[in-house]
């Protein structure tokens, strides 16, 4: 059974689907095992993508293996609608990560990011996500901040130049 029968019970051309809502428990329970090696830790990692309020659209699908080697669990995903400005900023911070847990490519035209986990590697890719992201939210907070300050300073700036203009006008 494929990982797209696990989670929806539908299999989508070539193993590929789309999770509409969050996975429950009881669904979780359901789950059937996986072609893969560290299935847990692989299912997690879905999981904890599927649950973000960061991410919209996430796709799943396991890529045969090669000779001697263990299949790839690929987990292709966009932010959500109010963050998608964000994703230059979010494939630079994947990039700074340097996450040997899995490979990260990003295709600006469909805004999407797409993780090849190997399923041998899958126990840290929870923990990596979880810092990528955090990052995420930390930069964007200084973002708005920042531009509070600066707005704050300009107002500033524009109050001081009218009491300035005011205090010229009395002595010209």
């Amino acid at each position: 059974m494929t990982l797209a029968h696990s989670f929806v019970g539908t299999t989508i051309a070539n193993s590929i689907f789309t999770v509409s809502s969050k996975i429950t428990k009881s669904e979780t329970d359901l789950l059937k095992p996986l072609p893969i090696k560290n299935e847990e830790a692989v299912i997690k990692a879905a999981q904890w993508l599927n649950q973000s309020a960061l991410v919209s659209k996430l796709n799943y699908h396991i890529s045969p293996a090669k000779e001697n080697q263990q299949n790839n669990v690929v987990l292709k995903f966009q932010l959500a609608d109010d963050l998608a400005s964000n994703f230059i900023l979010l494939k630079g911070l994947f990039e700074f990560g340097n996450a040997s847990a899995f490979a990260i490519s990003a295709d600006k035209a469909t805004q999407t990011f797409e993780l090849e986990i190997k399923s041998t590697d899958a126990a840290h890719v929870v923990n990596v996500l979880e810092t990528i992201f955090n990052w995420l939210v930390k930069e964007i907070n200084f973002k708005s901040k920042l531009k509070e300050v600066i707005r704050w300073e300009q107002r500033i700036r524009e109050e001081q130049n009218l009491a300035y203009s005011g205090l010229k006008s009395v002595f010209a």
